[in-house]
């Protein structure tokens, strides 16, 4: 990547992490470009995901979507399911209007990104997003479609990190990665020592603790989009939830400890899946997608399957839910919700 890319670091202003690249490339002549680079969950949608392995395709592809103003994981996640359905037959070229939408094709990539973000040709089918598109393409379709309440999966897999398993399934906007970073303790980069989340705390593919870890860092993900601060700065920087509690309190005054926090943010948290409970969302929801449920052939995973079900009972436990994913009486009267 740094290579061919002549990628520099590139952080946002007055930040010391640096999470951007800046990149120039050079040739050949038709990828000449000087902006910003594609970050991991680019380089997964749009590269591995489609069968692209030249960096340099994906940076412009990013450079295309961030044009139209189209997410990366989405729209990456559209043009593969774009390619797997050309390839099952459930769309010709008599549907893309002669578009070949072969699996590693730059053309295809960058044609479909172009015609989804500006809602022309075949690519106008995506303008609702994938499940929709699913519908009109093939009934069959639909059970293909990578998703958690109509958001595409991001490129941190359940199936490796089991903890993301309850944490897509329950996300109040479907299956995002950074309203809980809890794969990041998984892999063993990421804690929060102050409630319980420690290194050791979970491990790969053993169920214990791995719900107490998707709702801890659920939480986490709230409070700090209250506090309009960058995850990265708690996830991949140096602050403690310690430090973010004094900074808090050194701003506002007042004297707020570490589960005063992360009680606000537990209590936004339950309002926002209230806010779902009232649009019709519940347990038949709160699930993943078919393909997560396929077994690794080989690998570190091999034969292993997500305990499923035992996950999201512990974590309905954990949160105060009944059997249907609804808060109890005595939850809400807990987060003073009642």
């Amino acid at each position: 990547y740094t290579e061919a890319l002549n990628a520099k670091p590139l952080p946002c202003k007055y930040c010391p992490i640096g999470c951007h690249r800046k990149i120039t490339i050079t040739e050949p002549e038709e990828y000449r470009y000087e902006g910003i680079g594609p970050e991991y969950e680019t380089l997964g949608l749009m590269g591995t995901n489609l069968l692209i392995d030249d960096p340099k395709v994906v940076a412009i592809g990013n450079d295309i979507a961030n044009r139209l103003g189209l997410d990366t994981i989405s729209a990456g996640a559209m043009v593969g399911f774009a390619m797997e359905c050309f390839e099952k037959g459930w769309i010709t070229t008599e549907d893309t209007g002669g578009l070949e939408l072969k699996w590693g094709d730059p053309k295809a990539f960058f044609t479909l990104v172009e015609q989804i973000g500006r809602r022309e040709g075949f690519g106008a089918i995506f303008g609702e997003g994938t499940v929709e598109a699913a519908r009109k393409i093939h009934p069959d379709s639909v059970a293909e479609v990578v998703h958690c309440k109509g958001l595409d999966l991001p490129a941190h897999d359940p199936r490796a990190c089991i903890s993301l398993a309850p944490t897509y399934a329950t996300g109040t906007r479907g299956a995002c990665h950074f309203r809980g970073p809890c794969e990041d303790v998984e892999m063993g980069g990421f804690f929060i020592p102050e409630v319980g989340v420690k290194e050791g705390t979970v491990k790969f593919f053993e169920r214990e603790n791995q719900s107490r870890v998707a709702v801890k860092c659920q939480d986490l993900g709230v409070l700090t989009n209250s506090l309009v601060l960058c995850l990265f700065m708690v996830d991949g920087g140096d602050w403690s939830l310690t430090d973010v509690t004094n900074l808090f309190n050194a701003i506002t005054g007042w004297d707020y400890s570490v589960d005063d926090l992360m009680l606000a943010g537990e209590r936004g948290f339950m309002a926002q899946r209230l806010n779902n409970i009232r649009d019709g969302y519940n347990k038949a929801t709160d699930i993943l997608p078919k393909k997560m449920f396929q077994v690794a052939k080989e690998g570190f995973r091999a034969g292993k399957a997500i305990p499923f079900e035992d996950l999201m009972k512990d974590y309905y436990a954990l949160r105060g839910w009944d059997e249907n994913g609804v808060p109890s009486k005595e939850t809400m009267e807990r987060l003073n919700l009642a």
